[in-house]
């Protein structure tokens, strides 16, 4: 059980590690050693697995598309005083494969939304970190940001699920520690 806590406070502070490269705009392409450790990476991280067809994960993905405009609101004011670790969640799909990927920074666009993969795809094989992915706000199944002022971050509403089912004891730590309210 302490393997799935901290692979909950893991996924809970997802885009904390990436805030650094939350400034690029643009998709970089790594150089040739950097595919190969990925690669490793991917292969020797384990993974929570998320099963979208679980009833508390359906209820977590329906909070997470019905306040998505929140997270929305809260990139487009490009306000890096006030806020970061600005990110959304969709569930990709590949064929018969899905994954759920955090996207970090995205912007809006003429054809709806663009952001960066800000995980390392573990099933997918066609994404890469980095990598610009175009989504609309019904693709967003769950979001994050971490308001710098009140030292809270909002959403997470699928971290928040797995803890309730998996790691309740969990809950007053990921609060204490990162502000993260799962009362939601």
């Amino acid at each position: 059980m302490r393997h799935l806590s901290l692979t909950l406070l893991a996924s809970a502070l997802l885009c904390t590690a990436s805030a650094s490269w939350g400034q690029a705009r643009k998709p970089v392409a790594p150089p040739a050693s950097a595919a190969s450790a990925s690669a490793s990476q991917a292969e020797s991280r384990t993974e929570l697995e998320i099963d979208p067809s679980a009833p508390y994960i359906q209820a977590a993905m329906k909070k997470g598309r019905a306040t998505a405009g929140e997270v929305l609101k809260v990139g487009a004011t490009g306000d890096e005083k006030r806020y970061e670790n600005v990110a959304v969640r969709v569930l990709v799909k590949e064929g018969k494969l899905q994954e759920f990927i955090w996207l970090q920074p995205f912007e809006k666009t003429d054809k709806g939304y663009v952001g960066y993969v800000a995980t390392v795809p573990v099933t997918l094989k066609r994404m890469q970190v980095r990598m610009s992915y175009t989504f609309q706000p019904d693709d967003i199944v769950d979001w994050m940001y971490t308001d710098k002022l009140k030292k809270t971050m909002h959403g997470q509403f699928i971290t928040c699920a797995q803890v309730k089912k998996h790691a309740p004891q969990d809950a007053p730590v990921l609060k204490k520690r990162y502000g993260l309210d799962c009362s939601r």
